[in-house]
C-alpha cells in the first residue's frame, strides 16, 4: 500500500473499497484526517452487516454515534464511536442502550491506557458483554489508503470489556 498525504482542505473524501464500492465522507473543518479515516474503518467493519448501518444515524444528541444501525423502532442495535471518545459518552451510553452492541474505534499507541480510563469510568455491570474496543495500528497514514481500503490482519486489535 502506499503512503497518504493528508487532504489539505475540508470537504468530500473519497475512500475505494474493493472494485466497486464507494465511501464520501464529508471533512470538516478542524476534522482531523485520523478521524476521518477511522470513520473510512468502522464502516468497512460493518457495512456488509444485514442491519445497514448509517453513518451519522439520527439519534439524540447525548447519543449520538458516528454509526449506528437502527432497528424499526430507532433504537440502535449497533453503536459505533470514533475517536475522539469523552468517557461520559461512552458511560450515557452504555447506561441507556444496555441491549446494544456498543463499539469504540481508536488508534491508540498505547491502548491498555485507554481501556484502563473507559474501565475507571465505566462500572463492570453497564460495560459487561456489550462494550468492545477496536484499536487499529498507528500511524494510519502508513497503512490507509483512500484508493484500496482495506484492513491488513495485523492492523486490528479487539478487546471486549
Amino acid at each position: 500500500m502506499r503512503a497518504l498525504t493528508e487532504p489539505p482542505t475540508e470537504g468530500r473524501v473519497h475512500f475505494r473499497i474493493g472494485r466497486k464500492d464507494r465511501l464520501s465522507l464529508y471533512r470538516d473543518r478542524g476534522e482531523s484526517w485520523d478521524r476521518v479515516c477511522l470513520k473510512a474503518l468502522a464502516w468497512l467493519l460493518h457495512h456488509r452487516d444485514p442491519r445497514q448501518p448509517l453513518l451519522d444515524p439520527p439519534l439524540e444528541p447525548r447519543l449520538r454515534a458516528d454509526l449506528a444501525a437502527l432497528d424499526a423502532t430507532g433504537v440502535p442495535t449497533l453503536w459505533v464511536k470514533v475517536a475522539p471518545i469523552e468517557d461520559a459518552t461512552v458511560l450515557h451510553a452504555c447506561r441507556h442502550l444496555p441491549r446494544t452492541r456498543i463499539q469504540l474505534i481508536v488508534a491508540e499507541a498505547d491502548p491498555e491506557a485507554f481501556l484502563a480510563r473507559i474501565r475507571k469510568h465505566v462500572h463492570y455491570r453497564y460495560a459487561h458483554d456489550h462494550l468492545e474496543v477496536v484499536n487499529f495500528r498507528v500511524p494510519l497514514a502508513d497503512w490507509v489508503d483512500p484508493e484500496d481500503l482495506q484492513i491488513p490482519d495485523d492492523a486490528m486489535t479487539t478487546w471486549t470489556l
